[in-house]
């Protein structure tokens, strides 16, 4: 399926400029390919903006630590970036809410909830602050920030640390 610049926005409720960075390519604009996993190319796109953007870091529990985060997706981060790893506490909010802040004050964090049960810690963060705060300042603030966990269904993490609320976060999605 091929998408014009202009399908980006059909039905988004934002701004019209909110994609005008965005290029899009196609499998045949390529013509080398490398088998990665996702966790593998999760941690080289996120090295790979960081080299080209000083304001992209990571925060997270564990993100600096266990070589590459307790996931692996900052392996190799931390050999040339240490410095933007911030291991944060287990306070999902907390740090969510503090990543929202340094979006709105220009930089690009990339928050790694360690597990998706706890994103409905944050959801007042995510929803209604982050999600929402583009809209309500006229478009004049934004949030560059991206938010990204783990579904851990069936790896014996327990009823804690096993939920996935993909359903529940496309509720709010709009059309």
């Amino acid at each position: 399926m091929s998408l014009a610049p202009e399908d980006l926005t059909r039905g988004v409720r934002c701004e019209n400029d909110a994609f005008n960075d965005v290029s899009l390519v196609e499998h045949d604009d390529f013509d080398q390919f490398t088998e990665m996993s996702v966790v593998e190319v999760i941690a080289a796109v996120t090295l790979g903006n960081m080299q080209t953007d000083d304001s992209v870091f990571v925060l997270g529990e564990e993100v600096a630590n266990l070589h590459g985060g307790p996931y692996k997706a900052t392996r190799g981060i931390k050999e040339v970036f240490p410095e933007r790893l911030i291991n944060t506490p287990i306070s999902e909010c907390g740090f969510v809410g503090m990543a929202g802040g340094a979006a709105m004050a220009g930089m690009r964090p990339v928050v790694e909830i360690l597990f998706s049960d706890f994103a409905l810690v944050a959801c007042d963060q995510l929803l209604n602050q982050i999600g929402k705060l583009r809209h309500i300042y006229g478009g004049q603030a934004r949030f560059p920030l991206v938010a990204r966990t783990r579904v851990a269904i069936g790896q014996g993490y327990g009823g804690q640390h096993s939920m996935n609320p993909a359903g529940l976060f496309s509720l709010f999605s709009r059309d």
